[in-house]
Order: structure tokens, then sequence, then C-alpha cells
């Protein structure tokens, strides 16, 4: 198995990754309504900065993630948020470091890209996730954090996760702060 960063998924890749994201996060068997809402909270896939692939030679491709990016602007200071979303394993693959392996490497493309810091959402209360995604240096936030949809609707979850990459500082004031942490326009 080897990890690929890059631009645009190959088109011989594509109906695997589609694959892939179907069988992990399920969205063919919501309602409507949850979709509609779904498509309304992550809109923000002009942000998408890469994709990064786990592939094996017999397989194809066993894993996935997506790297996207954002200006924001945090107590007058712009900031360069990344963002690691879309994180998937084939369930044949799990527990063989994949979901691992495309973490860090998406964190190392934040760093070539130099993002401040790196936010995602994920099962905060899962001691599993947190291990997984504390291995590429990412700690639960620990307070809402907020974010409009493409409606304008501002929606506040408390699932967050963030990790320093270029900014200790930008990372760690963010961390203390007792406001809700605003990231912009969409989730990822």
């Amino acid at each position: 198995m080897h990890v690929e960063i890059v631009e645009q998924i190959p088109e011989h890749h594509a109906e695997r990754v589609k694959q892939l994201l179907r069988q992990c996060f399920g969205v063919a068997a919501w309602s409507a309504e949850r979709q509609r809402e779904h498509a309304d909270r992550f809109c923000s896939r002009r942000d998408t900065w890469r994709h990064v692939l786990a592939v094996d030679g017999t397989e194809g491709v066993v894993g996935f993630a997506t790297v996207s990016s954002r200006q924001l602007e945090r107590n007058g200071t712009a900031i360069m948020l990344g963002g690691l979303g879309d994180v998937c394993t084939d369930p044949e693959w799990r527990h063989h470091g994949i979901a691992s392996a495309v973490s860090a490497a998406a964190v190392e493309e934040m760093k070539r890209m130099g993002c401040d810091m790196a936010y995602l959402c994920a099962a905060v209360n899962d001691p599993g996730m947190v291990r997984l995604y504390g291995q590429s240096g990412f700690v639960p936030l620990r307070r809402p954090h907020t974010y409009f949809g493409k409606s304008g609707r501002l929606y506040e979850d408390n699932d967050a996760m963030i990790a320093p990459i270029c900014s200790p500082a930008v990372f760690n004031e963010v961390l203390t702060s007792s406001e809700p942490f605003h990231i912009g326009t969409g989730n990822w």
C-alpha cells in the first residue's frame, strides 16, 4: 500500500472513491430531509485543495481523505485554516493503519500549504476516533464550533478536533478561548 496526494481524483480511481464514501458514510440511506441538511452543512467543496489516496497494487483505492483550506479572520488577524474530511477506509482494510496514513499525509500537505492550524469533525466521544486523529496532532476542541450553511443558516456543532500546523500560537488561542470557534461557510 502506498499513499498518493492528488489535485484531482484520477478517472480510473473515481468510481472506487465514490464506493468507499458510500460505504463509510451511508448518505444514500438517509431521508431526503437529512440529505438536504447535509448538503447545506457540507457545502464547501470549493475549499478542497487535494485528495489523499491509499492505494494497494491489487485492490486499488483502499483509503481516502480530502484536504481543504480557507482563509478566516480571527481577532483581526487573517489565518489559514486547513481541513481534514471524508476520511474513510475499505472495511476489509480497517485496522491496518490506512486512516492513520492518510491523516498523516493530509497534515503534511497542510504544512506544505502553510496552514496555521487544522480542523476536522469526528465522533469526539469515541476514544478510538480521538486516538486515531490524536496520532496526527488533533485534540478535541471541547466546546462548540459554528459555521454557515449554503443557505446562510448558522449551525453549531460540538464535534471539532483541531491541530497545530504552522502557528502554535493560533492553535493555542483557539484551544483556550471560551467563545465558539467560527470556521466560515461550510463544514468539511
